[in-house]
């Protein structure tokens, strides 16, 4: 069995073309032969003297081999590890999608806590969302006693999880504005955790929030694990001055049964005349549609397509952004509205999986048609990394995407990277709009 997988590491990282210096670990490389102290023979204090006692000598020549096997593979795998936990994906450049700004977020928190089980000290925060609502710039961020920064603080997320859940919570602030470099959050409600039948056992408290705007009412999406499965929450936003204020998470039941996992809604801002139920795609391939009262929770299937068959990168295709409208889409003959958002695929390691996951982006352009059915087209993956290369790192999970009036020629992207920090990127407007109008004569 160890011979298997040490074959199939063996073969991962050869795939992966590390430096030779790393493939020559334990072996030759083709310098001066030295011996166990760093001495070439015979020039040590002792001469040529063999070396006695230790640890090698003290086992049978069968077995010194296998222990420097184990060694060697020892230190591959270290090798290994590091350079897959840190490692980006690089997809060439679109030439339409142009950043024009990006900052980094930080966080002044001065939310109360609400009792023991919140992130008290070395607080990790990512997974912004953000939104322009009635003269503000909201923010809204997870809070987090785990991470994927990668280097030691891979080992504080390992110790915390070996004695306890990782405590998450959302925090609520707002922003000045967003400037390039650093921007600054201050942050002034905590979404009350409280303690739920079922609460996961790896994290507790609420999660990775989502602002959902449907006219002139605001909405806080969030996300909680619940008997080892993802589940959302919607709290309405009571009001924003003179201080913030939300009311109640209301769970999101799903249409598909208690124990279902449901993550990653994304809202669609269109209501039929008289239904002040919140639309939601659920799914995105097979298209799910849902119908949801924001006061019980309650939801309703009104629009389901069959899956299209469609090869994503890694796994199935999930939601990311909520859907936005705006004034430059451009409509086909025979739709009545449309809107677009971006949504992801995540590919797990071969070798190590889930754990090791990266991801990769598509725009998502969904349309309301004059028989009052939906139709859903999706572009080609891309990444959008949060400095000047051209790779993210595996971890770059958009969260929203707004207007704001001081960049009107600008969408601002919200996103979380390696589950570590949170940015904010602004991309051209007129050539998304371009990449998303092109999408509207393809078929799903």
């Amino acid at each position: 069995m160890w011979q298997g997988w040490i074959a199939r590491l063996w073969s991962q990282v050869s795939s992966q073309h590390l430096p030779a210096g790393l493939l020559a670990v334990g072996g030759s490389t083709g310098g001066e032969k030295k011996d166990a102290g760093g001495q070439k023979p015979g020039s040590g204090a002792g001469g040529g003297r063999k070396i006695s006692g230790g640890f090698f000598s003290s086992l049978g020549s069968g077995a010194v081999v296998v222990a420097a096997f184990a060694m060697l593979s020892g230190l591959l795998l270290l090798s290994y590890v590091l350079l897959t936990y840190n490692r980006t994906i690089a997809l060439p450049a679109h030439p339409l999608l142009t950043r024009l700004m990006m900052a980094r977020l930080s966080f002044n928190n001065q939310a109360p806590t609400d009792g023991p089980y919140v992130c008290m000290s070395n607080c990790f925060y990512w997974n912004p969302a953000v939104v322009f609502h009635r003269g503000h710039h909201l923010i809204a961020v997870r809070e987090s006693t785990k991470s994927h920064c990668g280097g030691l603080k891979i080992l504080q997320t390992a110790g915390v999880l070996l004695f306890r859940s990782a405590f998450n919570s959302v925090l609520v602030g707002t922003v000045d504005e967003f400037t390039p470099g650093v921007t600054e959050a201050t942050l002034s409600w905590r979404v009350p955790n409280g303690q739920l039948p079922g609460d996961g056992k790896a994290h507790f408290g609420f999660e990775d929030p989502r602002w959902v705007v449907q006219g002139d009412d605001l909405f806080l999406l969030v996300h909680r694990e619940m008997r080892d499965r993802p589940t959302v929450f919607l709290a309405r936003v009571l009001q924003v001055e003179p201080s913030l204020e939300l009311g109640p998470c209301v769970h999101l039941k799903s249409v598909h049964g208690d124990g279902w996992p449901e993550k990653n809604w994304m809202h669609i801002p269109h209501q039929a005349p008289g239904d002040a139920r919140l639309l939601f795609v659920n799914s995105l391939d097979p298209l799910e549609i849902l119908a949801t009262d924001p006061s019980t929770g309650k939801s309703s299937m009104v629009y389901a397509q069959n899956g299209t068959g469609r090869a994503y990168w890694g796994h199935r295709l999930s939601g990311s952004t909520p859907f936005i409208a705006t004034s430059g889409l451009l409509l086909a003959g025979d739709e009545r509205a449309a809107f677009f958002g971006l949504a992801h695929a995540r590919q797990d390691h071969p070798l190590f999986g889930f754990g090791f996951g990266a991801y990769v982006l598509y725009l998502a352009r969904i349309a309301l048609l004059d028989d009052g059915s939906w139709r859903l087209t999706v572009g080609d993956m891309f990444n959008l990394p949060t400095d000047e290369s051209d790779a993210s790192k595996r971890i770059n999970f958009p969260t929203t995407v707004i207007e704001t009036p001081e960049r009107p020629g600008e969408f601002l992207v919200s996103l979380g990277e390696m589950d570590c920090t949170s940015h904010v990127v602004s991309l051209e407007k007129s050539g998304v709009l371009s990449l998303v109008n092109n999408m509207r004569q393809q078929v799903y």
